[in-house]
């Protein structure tokens, strides 16, 4: 089981945001630095938040042998689970949002509406 915090999530939009194009291993570990490492990306693999490539260009299935053969040239892709994810977070950060700015907006309305009379 993964938890995704906000640096996870950050690796995961990355990888979606590449496209069909995919993204490396190596820049994802070059963009996160001491965030990203390859145990975080073989676990996201074996969950299929991600599918991933290695360098032949064949598919690679992660068996919970992490580590045998690990490489900056494989090449991830946002699967529809990962997908799913990130757009169910972004759907609840925007239905909190939406209703707070409108409470904020009434509330700064009626102290200009007191502060006027």
């Amino acid at each position: 089981m993964i938890h995704f915090d906000r640096r996870t999530l950050g690796i995961l939009r990355l990888i979606n945001r590449r496209g069909d194009r995919g993204a490396t291993w190596g820049l994802v570990m070059k963009r996160f630095k001491k965030d990203a490492s390859f145990e975080l990306l073989e676990t996201l693999t074996v969950e299929l938040y991600i599918v991933s490539k290695n360098e032949r260009g064949d598919w690679i299935v992660f068996n919970g042998n992490f580590g045998t053969h690990r490489s900056a040239d494989f090449v991830s892709y946002s699967t529809p689970k990962g997908r799913e994810l990130l757009e169910r977070m972004a759907f609840d950060f925007w239905k909190w949002i939406v209703p707070t700015l409108i409470s904020v907006a009434a509330l700064a309305i009626s102290c200009i509406g007191l502060l006027c009379k």
